[in-house]
């Protein structure tokens, strides 16, 4: 909160905040209310989502973006500098990076920086799991998820925030990612995953999510 508190104050430092004080101090509960507000905000007229940049980056499937916004209520604007570089795999360090940047709307002067990747996998699911809420049945209890990648796990967690959660089945490709998506989930929520093809995961599940960057049909009517 230290970053919104300095909007507007003159000569206030930057602040920077990594994914580790992400990880510390930001929780679901919390999340998922700053989620909702910022939907119905955004509703009401109070901020404003401006267009998307997207790019390619040196490597062949090297993808980069820009999203930004304004929030009237605080008043900031800010922007998250998006990446996905699939060949990181290879050297051990996440396909997707974010970095997002908080500017006085008042004096353009940037007053944070925070290292976003936890937090966006966060944010990306917060949203998900606020549909889930909103439109699934009082009951759902079996997720059903194609793809297991990073952000597969963050979906898990946060749709158990809404739901009782008592299955998870998931569809993947890569013997790899079964064994170490089921060690995630298992830590975070206890629960075993099940892993089948597309058609059973579909036909199974209460609550379906695809997390997937296929371009290519995964799922038929």
């Amino acid at each position: 909160m230290s970053a919104v508190h300095a909007v507007g104050a003159p000569g206030s430092s930057m602040v920077f905040v990594s994914d580790d004080d992400v990880r510390r101090a930001v929780g679901w509960p919390a999340l998922l209310g700053a989620i909702e507000r910022c939907f119905v905000g955004l509703a009401r007229g109070q901020g404003e989502v401006f267009d998307v940049v997207r790019a390619r980056g040196g490597g062949e499937r090297h993808f980069f973006a820009i999203k930004s916004g304004r929030d009237r209520t605080i008043p900031a604007l800010g922007l998250k500098a998006g990446s996905y570089a699939p060949a990181n795999l290879a050297r051990g360090l996440p396909a997707h990076t974010s970095t997002t940047l908080l500017i006085d709307d008042l004096t353009g002067r940037p007053f944070a920086v925070v290292e976003a990747n936890h937090l966006n996998g966060m944010r990306t699911a917060a949203a998900d799991a606020l549909a889930v809420r909103e439109l699934a049945r009082p009951d759902a209890d079996v997720l059903g998820l194609i793809g297991c990648g990073d952000q597969a796990v963050f979906e898990a967690i946060a749709i158990a925030q809404v739901r009782p959660l008592r299955r998870i089945l998931a569809a993947t490709r890569d013997p790899d990612t079964r064994t170490r998506f089921a060690a995630r989930i298992d830590a975070a929520l206890g629960l075993s995953v099940e892993f089948a093809e597309p058609e059973r995961v579909v036909r199974s599940a209460d609550v379906l999510v695809t997390v997937t960057p296929s371009r290519a049909p995964l799922v038929t009517a």
